[in-house]
């Protein structure tokens, strides 16, 4: 902790300003991949009818949280 308060203490304005493009840059990957799973349906519920909907929901996407259930028609 104490060597990271002395290179702080050591920075000029180019050093906070490379920090702040660094930073700019992860922000700008991080909206870019929250539109990129908004666009793949991320955060919302779909009812898959079929086996092949099932299989193609989540190519797109790292991770699924599936639930399953059934129901008797009488």
């Amino acid at each position: 902790m104490d060597e990271e308060m002395a290179k702080l203490e050591t920075m000029n304005e180019d050093d906070f300003e490379a920090l702040r493009e660094k930073r700019k840059t992860q922000l700008q990957k991080a909206a870019a991949q929250r539109q990129k799973n908004i666009l793949n349906g991320h955060g919302r519920y779909m009812e898959l009818s079929n086996q092949q909907e099932f299989f193609d929901a989540p190519k797109n996407s790292k991770m699924v949280r599936s639930a399953f259930w059934t129901f008797e028609a009488s």
